[in-house]
């Protein structure tokens, strides 16, 4: 189909934008705000590749719009055919608005098919009556990237993802409860946040078998066993954070396995029995991570003053800066407490891996016996916190932990 064409954009998309800013300065005039004021009715030649919150891509001419953030603009409803008019958009950001109601008369509550990023973070949504999420998420059969962290939503795991090729789930901060399937299987999965929810039993051996797993977070549930026949194949893991669980057992060695974890949290547990000796063959954090790394505003640490997080290796980074086009060196943050205050550990990319501080954290269990001399050679910790446990013995001169930035 013949498509109209200005000097940047497709001019169908512009007239789709226009229609998509109408729609909302109409849900925001009760306010008395006009929002979007460079999407401009009055200058045809303006090339709407320019405009706020709009990114096109690579095209001197017809070029198509493939990043949309309409996030922070505390609209309480949407309506989806409106985005229909951007066939090539891969990235849609509408986080942070409190919606509750998303719909569309003519698509049947559909996303364009070409989106690969979906951003729905702190919302409002709920679950459906028959399921824990919408049932429009199966249908994005081009979606990697999941963000849903903050809503309403509720029931058990969601077993339609399974059906996506995900590189990132984010699930986290809502009321999902129920044991994960035994036979979960993302196999090219890089992310998976679950924190902050009320899963209950094992974490499922299976999904270790995902070999580009960087990153576990399944803080604050109600987990209790770990079947890890094969962590080993998790050789990319470097993020495992199980802090607030009920896991009652000793610590299993076969977590020595994860060579390349850099953070390990199980504080907050009953973990008993003695520290594994075999934690002096972990690396933590000897692998050189590819990455410059920044502070995330949308997780809110820069809002307080003694608040710092240790940034990783991440698929995507979906702040404040990125919804107005800006380009950003991809960051996730991770936060730890030790002993009641935050610490940071960052990894620079000119770096080299001796530089690189990381963390171990078995604080608030019911550990005894005294540690290992072998943790003490561990030239890449940084941080180490044993706090609130049965510890006895001495440090000798032998087991100083000169290296150790934060000792608990």
């Amino acid at each position: 189909m013949f498509q109209l064409q200005t000097k940047g954009c497709v001019e169908t998309e512009r007239m789709g934008l226009l229609q998509l800013m109408s729609y909302l300065n109409s849900l925001l005039i009760p306010k008395g705000e006009i929002f979007l004021k460079s999407w401009s009715h009055d200058d045809r030649s303006s090339d709407c590749c320019h405009w706020e919150r709009v990114k096109c891509s690579d095209a001197s001419l017809g070029a198509n719009i493939v990043h949309l953030s309409l996030n922070l603009l505390q609209i309480q409803s949407l309506n989806l055919s409106l985005l229909h008019s951007f066939p090539q958009l891969d990235t849609l950001d509408l986080s942070s608005n409190w919606c509750d109601h998303l719909f569309d008369p003519i698509h049947g509550l559909v996303f364009p098919s070409s989106l690969q990023v979906l951003n729905l973070r702190r919302n409002q949504l709920s679950s459906t009556p028959k399921g824990s999420l919408p049932l429009w998420i199966d249908r994005m059969s081009s979606l990697e990237y999941l963000y849903m962290r903050g809503n309403q939503l509720n029931g058990h795991f969601p077993r339609q993802l399974q059906n996506l090729k995900l590189k990132v789930i984010d699930i986290s901060h809502n009321s999902f409860f129920g044991s994960l399937p035994r036979n979960v299987e993302f196999p090219i999965l890089r992310e998976l946040r679950l924190q902050n929810n009320e899963f209950i039993g094992s974490i499922p051996d299976a999904l270790f078998e995902a070999e580009l797993l960087e990153v576990i977070d399944m803080r604050n549930n109600n987990f209790s066993d770990m079947v890890l026949n094969n962590v080993a194949k998790a050789s990319n893991l470097g993020v495992l954070l199980l802090r607030s669980n009920s896991y009652e057992s000793h610590i299993p060695e076969k977590l020595c396995q994860l060579s390349e974890v850099g953070i390990l949290d199980l504080s907050q547990n009953k973990f008993k029995g003695v520290i594994p000796s075999c934690f002096s063959k972990m690396s933590f954090g000897a692998k050189k991570y590819d990455s410059n790394m920044s502070f995330d505003p949308v997780e809110g640490f820069s809002q307080v003053s003694f608040s710092q997080s240790w940034s990783y290796t991440s698929a995507i980074n979906l702040d404040d800066d990125f919804a107005y086009g800006a380009q950003r060196t991809p960051a996730i943050i991770v936060d730890f407490l030790t002993k009641r205050r935050y610490e940071a550990y960052q990894v620079h990319k000119n770096k080299t891996p001796n530089h690189q501080k990381h963390c171990t954290r078995p604080s608030r269990n019911y550990l005894t016996g005294s540690i290992p001399d072998s943790i003490s050679k561990l030239k890449d910790l940084g941080s180490l916190d044993l706090s609130n446990n049965k510890l006895d013995g001495n440090i000798s001169e032998e087991k100083k932990f000169n290296r150790v930035r934060a000792l608990g």
